[in-house]
């Protein structure tokens, strides 16, 4: 297990839970693969470090071609759940069993996962520091970029702003959907209300653009000190050079979606698969788990707005009509999540990005930052979504465990 590492100091003796951990963590692996994980103070309390070295003991025994690197298979999602409950109690393991039976044969996919206590500061990441494309929930921090210029007063949300054709997305708009005549007038809460609720391209377009465009919403960014989340392109440049168009050959028309799917499809593949690899490898617009999840926790506690602010955009995140079958179908009765999803859709045969980010509250108004990218998966939308929500239900199951190891 390679990169595995304690916060603090955890139990002196290696426990029978946590051998058994060790050895069904290193064997759920089909692909053998290494992996990063952290566990951070004061969740170390409860689990022993032997746990961790027993799993590198295993995976050292392996042979060299086992331990080839490969992309994660979806299907070793329960290496996540065993260490999160294994995090929580060691001597109350959670039962994973039947967590690791509906995940073990989902496809394959690169997954990443941060979870992160709002009010305690606990953490566990998968990948912590891996940037992954963000899609549509780099939205977030455009609207945290929004709100920020309404509070220092240099924008209002009644401020009118017309979109001519010209400013037009592509693929998931409604805005393109309604839109007639060569103008229509929107203002910056309602276009917020539908970059982030509906998660309409051209709201968000229109908006970095009102801005001064995605340099200067990054740079606001930076100025509050959110760090690995970054903001590069309008989802027009980013949809367009992810499947080997030049963002600078845009066409009105491909505002249609039909009319810009049309297009694509007669792309030569060679070029569509270099153009994808090639986002693959980009560093623009992505986000590592645990920049995702400092920048949530930081929404959260109003360190980036303003309360009037913070609870407009939260609202409008709890409000979301996107990603019901992601992380809120993971959550018990009782709970809720502000969340932001990012989908790319499906290109060549695979989904390059779906993601779920967001914050979860307890019936007891506690709070959970977590973020799930999975990337270039060739499993079916419904099996990812499903990954996701199982996530985070064990991110629930987890942290109830813990309370009650801390009675």
């Amino acid at each position: 297990m390679r990169g595995a590492k304690v916060g603090s100091a955890g139990l002196s003796e290696e426990t029978p839970e946590a051998s058994s951990f060790a050895k069904a963590s290193a064997d759920t692996l089909s692909g053998k693969l290494p992996f990063q994980f952290i566990i951070c103070r004061p969740l170390t309390n409860h689990l022993s470090p032997l746990a961790i070295c027993s799993s590198r003991r295993y995976l050292a025994s392996l042979t060299p071609r086992a331990r080839m690197l490969t992309p994660l298979p979806m299907r070793t999602l329960p290496i996540l759940f065993f260490l999160i409950s294994a995090g929580t109690a060691t001597a109350n393991a959670l039962d994973t069993s039947l967590l690791e039976t509906q995940v073990r044969n989902i496809a394959k996919g690169n997954v990443a996962v941060g979870v992160q206590v709002v009010e305690t500061g606990e953490q566990w990441f998968f990948k912590g520091d891996e940037r992954f494309p963000m899609q549509s929930t780099y939205k977030a921090p455009i609207a945290v970029a929004v709100l920020h210029q309404v509070d220092e007063g240099t924008l209002t949300l009644d401020h009118l702003i017309a979109i001519h054709r010209t400013d037009l997305s592509v693929l998931w708009s409604p805005i393109n959907q309604k839109y007639a005549g060569e103008a229509m007038t929107f203002t910056v809460e309602d276009l917020l209300r539908r970059m982030v609720g509906e998660s309409d391209n051209t709201a968000a377009d229109v908006l970095q653009r009102t801005l001064g465009g995605p340099e200067n919403v990054q740079q606001i960014l930076d100025g509050l000190g959110i760090k690995n989340v970054r903001v590069d392109r309008l989802e027009r440049e980013i949809q367009l050079e992810m499947r080997g168009i030049a963002a600078k050959d845009f066409q009105t028309d491909w505002s249609k979606p039909e009319a810009f799917e049309k297009v694509v499809e007669q792309l030569p593949e060679p070029s569509r698969h270099q153009a994808l690899q090639h986002y693959y490898e980009d560093p623009r617009d992505t986000a590592t788990p645990k920049g995702m999840c400092d920048f949530l926790v930081r929404l959260q506690t109003n360190r980036l707005l303003s309360e009037k602010s913070t609870q407009l955009l939260l609202k409008i995140m709890t409000e979301s009509t996107t990603g019901q079958k992601r992380l809120k179908a993971g959550l018990p009765a009782g709970w809720s999540v502000a969340h932001k999803t990012g989908t790319s859709g499906d290109l060549l045969g695979v989904w390059p990005a779906t993601n779920d980010v967001g914050i979860l509250t307890t019936p007891q108004g506690e709070h959970i930052a977590i973020a799930v990218f999975i990337s270039n998966s060739p499993a079916s939308l419904e099996d990812i979504e499903k990954a996701t929500a199982q996530i985070a239900a064990a991110a629930v199951k987890a942290f109830a465990e813990r309370k009650k190891t801390n009675l």
